[in-house]
């Protein structure tokens, strides 16, 4: 299996729990060589969650290559309505592969499959009828999916950090694999390409802001003012990057092609449609299964950068992130877990006396603030905006249910405003 098991920070040793003087300690800092820590969660050095280097989109065995073929046939698949029996015909394969990233081409091809088993349209069908995978279907991807540590069904992994294509060009000064194309999709159109290749530009140049927040934290415990101050004003650079790279979502995808095009394919099984969720058959049986779909909420960037600024959300948006990492590749929600332990950045901030810590500080929550309106904005133009267009409803996307099952609006409102909360130096 690809993850062996949940590693922990090698030489990044976490804090144990403690009176806050005993907890910023030389013993509890990443590193000097910080690469060598991150490579044990699968998290690169400069692209962060997202690989540095293109997925594979090519098996070695060909035994695998009808996966690909029919994942990558999808858009022509459902519209002739030969999607089901293709998949059906499909035999039953045990995979295998030395390369890490085979193992996830091979989950992207079936997970697309699965999704698009689901909740297509037969020829004669108005609405998705089947809640049952084939057995030639379940079985390999549940297998794959419990190697990668990922749910069995479509993710934000999925959709975004193992499924596209890139050529090289300079970004910030240095050649870079940029992403350019999807490998799978389920509509075929430019629309559905930009969208994907948009959310993961936005988490490769995001990976910038996660090395330097875990520098800052390395800076804190240090006691180091200087350089916490110079690493929390670059991880406001980075995410002022990330803002620009999602408002480019409006120039290839029109709102109206996402929301009716591809975003229903996105959905989780086990909403009002599958209230039960979908069977997943297996060789002594199966189960029926509820997942979370593909959402942004799943993506561990974000997450992450909330627990190394200390920005802490209410229960009730708490509860909806711990369950996104379900969908979450395994090394990365145990990396949450463990970054939880390092030295405080905020608490370094709170209790230094230097102004241009403070303002670094708080420079860094105000970026991370712009890129979650800009976010909110493209989510009231593709979700909430179309919504109201088929209810006719005038309210504001309250009470509107993304595809990771969350109430979009209050959600994305509620965390916007939680960043800007911890901001230090105002009156308290």
């Amino acid at each position: 299996m690809p993850y062996s098991s949940h590693p922990h920070l090698p030489g990044m040793v976490p804090q144990k729990h403690s009176h806050p003087s005993e907890s910023s300690t030389s013993q509890s800092l990443p590193p000097p060589n910080l690469s060598d820590s991150l490579d044990a969660y699968y998290i690169d050095l400069k692209t962060g969650f997202c690989p540095p280097a293109p997925p594979t989109y090519t098996f070695s065995d060909p035994a695998y290559s009808s996966w690909l073929t029919l994942a990558t046939s999808i858009p022509s698949l459902l519209s002739s309505g030969e999607l089901y029996q293709s998949v059906e015909q499909l035999p039953l394969l045990d995979f295998d592969a030395e390369d890490i990233a085979e193992w996830r081409l091979a989950y992207v091809c079936l997970a697309y499959l699965a999704h698009a088993y689901i909740w297509g349209k037969g020829k004669d069908e108005e609405e998705p009828s089947r809640d049952t995978l084939p057995t030639n279907l379940s079985i390999p991807l549940r297998e794959v999916s419990d190697a990668l540590g990922v749910q069995p069904g479509l993710t934000f992994a999925c959709l975004t950090l193992w499924n596209w294509k890139a050529e090289d060009r300079e970004v910030s000064g240095s050649a870079w694999p940029w992403p350019v194309s999807s490998i799978c999709t389920f509509s075929g159109t430019q629309d559905e390409h930009h969208f994907g290749i948009t959310s993961t530009r936005v988490e490769k140049v995001g990976g910038e802001a996660l090395v330097l927040a875990l520098e800052a934290s390395r800076a804190a415990g240090k006691g180091d003012t200087a350089v916490a101050a110079e690493k929390l004003k670059g991880v406001g650079t980075a995410l002022e990057k990330c803002r620009v790279a999602i408002i480019d979502m409006k120039t290839g995808c029109a709102p109206d092609v996402f929301y009716h095009g591809f975003r229903p394919f996105y959905s989780g099984f086990g909403n009002s449609k599958f209230p039960k969720g979908v069977f997943y058959p297996s060789e002594d049986g199966g189960e029926r299964l509820k997942l979370s779909g593909g959402t942004a909420g799943q993506s561990s960037l974000f997450q992450a950068l909330d627990i190394l600024l200390g920005i802490e959300h209410s229960p009730d948006r708490v509860k909806f992130l711990e369950s996104m990492r379900e969908a979450m590749p395994g090394p990365h929600v145990q990396f949450l877990q463990d970054i939880k332990l390092l030295p405080s950045i905020r608490e370094f901030v709170r209790n230094s006396d230097q102004r241009s810590l403070t303002d670094a500080y708080n420079g860094a929550l105000e970026s991370f603030k712009e890129f979650r309106s800009e976010h909110f904005k493209l989510v009231a133009l593709y979700i909430i905006g179309p919504s109201k267009k088929e209810t006719k409803s005038g309210k504001d996307g309250e009470g509107l249910v993304g595809t990771g099952g969350s109430d979009l609006s209050s959600l994305l409102k509620g965390m916007r405003a939680d960043t800007l909360e911890v901001k230090l130096g105002k009156q308290e």
